[in-house]
């Protein structure tokens, strides 16, 4: 690469704002790459701003770890140096090279990165590229009523995933320039929320340029907050109570922040996730057969669907009046089979 670059990598658990934060990096100047995932009319209207190639990447990453996006449990010990993921380092790294050789500034965003961070840095080494980090931070009471609405996750389990995907990045992005960004603040005022990220991360996005209050003002809206504040509901169980320390120990990370209660809570997460490592083995198991039976029923519906339609034109009256045209064609060719073969 000729030019020093810097990519700024966007970390929070799915249904964070991570797409919302993302997108006003975009609109303020920074390059995300052509390939980019197309928006979704319930789920996200104003698009996910996610990198088609990087997305996939991480998913058959996880795949080779036996694990998906929705998987409790932690990834196996020493992931990122066997030589089986070798290979997945090389294409991050020809990701990396393909899509922002000729970019000084970039930016990426997929959930995905909060657990596999540790190999992604290891690519942007190779590319000598200086990453720089944003936690979208959300709080976990809205991030697991929005999965259910959109994915059907139970409560508890949106609460551990929460916890894992925020407290990995954390860990994973220490001794680099990072800002956390709140999502409600992000969307009660976008220019307080990111004017510290210059100075944070080094870097310099136009804010104050009129194009980009323009275009950030119209891409924002108080009504990207479908599950408020005023939804959470008091923390009721210890998983809830540490979801909660740990959203606070997160809202207040700066660069003078200590680490030490972020290791408790990190020891502390880590010693749920594997105590219920059996049983998320078995749910992951129930979840892949609940997919497989999902896409037979689709199927099924698929075939019903068509017999339906077949019946609909059957009963129609141009299928009746052309009824006499197709005997005599049939009875054409029964008499002339080599004019059917020549058809």
């Amino acid at each position: 690469m000729t030019q020093p670059q810097k990519g700024i990598l966007v970390l929070g658990m799915h249904r964070s704002g991570t797409s919302a934060l993302t997108g006003c990096l975009g609109l303020l100047g920074v390059t995300l790459g052509a390939n980019l995932m197309p928006a979704h009319p319930e789920f996200n209207a104003k698009g996910h701003w996610e990198h088609l190639d990087a997305a996939a990447l991480n998913e058959r990453l996880l795949a080779a770890l036996d694990r998906t996006w929705q998987d409790e449990r932690p990834l196996p010990a020493g992931w990122d140096e066997s030589p089986a993921i070798a290979g997945y380092r090389e294409d991050m790294t020809a990701f990396l090279h393909r899509t922002f050789s000729d970019s000084p500034l970039w930016g990426l965003k997929d959930p995905r990165l909060c657990r596999l961070l540790p190999l992604w840095l290891e690519a942007l080494r190779e590319t000598q590229t200086t990453p720089v980090f944003i936690l979208a931070l959300r709080h976990p009471a809205e991030v697991a009523r929005s999965l259910a609405h959109r994915n059907g996750i139970p409560e508890a389990r949106a609460y551990l995933l929460w916890l894992i995907y925020m407290l990995e990045a954390e860990r994973a992005s220490r001794g680099h320039p990072r800002a956390v960004v709140s999502y409600e603040a992000l969307l009660a005022d976008w220019r307080a929320a990111l004017s510290p990220l210059n100075a944070l991360l080094e870097i310099d996005l136009p804010m104050d340029t009129p194009a980009a209050k323009e275009h950030i003002d119209a891409f924002l809206s108080p009504a990207l907050h479908h599950f408020s504040a005023a939804d959470r509901l008091a923390p009721n169980t210890p998983l809830h109570e540490l979801a909660e320390e740990t959203y606070q120990a997160l809202r207040g990370l700066n660069p003078d922040t200590s680490l030490i209660p972020l290791d408790r809570l990190h020891r502390r997460t880590d010693d749920f996730s594997r105590s219920i490592a059996p049983w998320s083995a078995q749910i992951q198991e129930l979840l892949l057969t609940r997919d497989h039976l999902n896409q037979e029923l689709a199927r099924v519906c698929d075939r019903d669907m068509l017999f339906a339609e077949v019946a609909r034109v059957k009963s129609t009256v141009s299928w009746r009046i052309t009824r006499p045209l197709r005997l005599l064609w049939n009875s054409f060719h029964k008499t002339h089979p080599d004019k059917r073969a020549q058809s």
